[in-house]
């Protein structure tokens, strides 16, 4: 019998790609958990099902709670596992001190978006040696004591990690194992999506950050200077941070009603 338990979270089955749904086929995995926020019946491909209308992060410790072995993967509705992802990784558990271990997302799409933000996501991950929740396997009994933030539907997944750190704990990224990502949105999308996060986080922080985005945007080229995209990564990385402090001059009641008009 595996010892891994997979944990899908989304908003509804139908936001779960077929192709999410057929790579849990990948892995003999001993039981799949679905928690979905909004009223669905139980997927037939699923052995355990929950509804949690709360945040990200209390949806995902009510994913963790229903397991019972000893890892979970995390795999998001957007995640696409790939054959001997889950044993690749498995292997750095041998350490006690591993809690969490994921490889890198890898686009499923080649437009120049997807891939440029793939690249920012493969850089943070190398220099902070930190993960996306999605593709993460977790240590089960580590993870059920620090849990999620339940008031968090963003960063959760840093914010644990953070946490787990501090504890003396280790957080593993493998950059020579992936799993397929699906980058919804384009650069538009993108830009509006930083404002609101700039309205809520407020004018100081993202000024401050939005400064130094050009030196940390080249940080995160040499960090992935193998791959040509790479080099895409500033212009876009200096984009989001200025979309954070122009967000910041607007309220998120603002910046919703002018998404609304652009659709």
């Amino acid at each position: 019998m595996s010892n891994v338990e997979a944990v899908v979270v989304a908003k509804s089955q139908a936001d779960v790609l077929q192709k999410t749904i057929q790579s849990l086929k990948t892995y003999p995995f001993n039981k799949v958990v679905a928690v979905f926020s909004k009223e669905t019946r139980k997927p037939k491909w699923c052995q355990a099902f929950a509804i949690d209308k709360g945040r990200l992060g209390k949806a995902r410790n009510t994913g963790i709670d229903l397991a019972d072995t000893e890892y979970i993967c995390m795999i998001d509705a957007d995640i696409i596992l790939k054959p001997k992802y889950i044993d690749e990784l498995l292997k750095y558990f041998d350490d006690k001190k591993v809690v969490a271990v994921g490889g890198r997302l890898e686009s499923t799409t080649a437009s120049l978006y997807a891939e440029t933000k793939a690249q920012v996501f493969r850089g943070y991950c190398k220099i902070h040696s930190d993960l996306p929740c999605g593709g993460t396997i977790y240590r089960v009994e580590s993870v059920k004591k620090t849990r999620f933030n339940d008031m968090l539907s963003g960063g959760e997944d840093h914010d644990l990690h953070k946490r787990l750190k501090k504890k003396g704990f280790k957080v593993v990224f493998v950059d020579e194992v992936s799993c397929f990502h699906y980058f919804k949105g384009n650069m538009r999308k993108e830009v509006f999506l930083c404002m609101l996060s700039g309205a809520r986080t407020g004018l100081k922080p993202c000024l401050v950050r939005a400064i130094i985005s050009p030196i940390r945007s080249w940080l995160l080229v040499i960090a992935c200077r193998d791959n040509i995209r790479s080099f895409l990564i500033p212009p876009f990385y200096v984009t989001q941070w200025f979309a954070h402090v122009l967000g910041a001059f607007f309220t998120e009641e603002e910046i919703k009603a002018i998404m609304r008009k652009m659709r």
